[in-house]
């Protein structure tokens, strides 16, 4: 989660890598479930669901300047 956060809270990373904690094995897990998920014939729609209720989460936060300064 800690790598979830800071990706969503660094609104000016140096390189697409910093983003995800400076390494791209870091984006394994992420990588593996989204092949997973495509891979399919049929995604579970509960798992879509909350993975697109959390990029648009995230989406609403960055754009919320007032709560990007509380975050940090």
């Amino acid at each position: 989660w800690e790598t979830l956060i800071n990706a969503t809270v660094d609104t000016n990373p140096e390189s697409f890598e910093a983003i995800y904690g400076g390494h791209p094995n870091n984006l394994r897990r992420g990588l593996d479930t989204l092949e997973a998920l495509v891979g399919r014939k049929q995604a579970n729609p509960v798992v879509l669901r909350y993975g697109f209720s959390l990029l648009l989460l995230m989406n609403k936060l960055r754009t919320d300047r007032q709560m990007m300064d509380v975050l940090g």
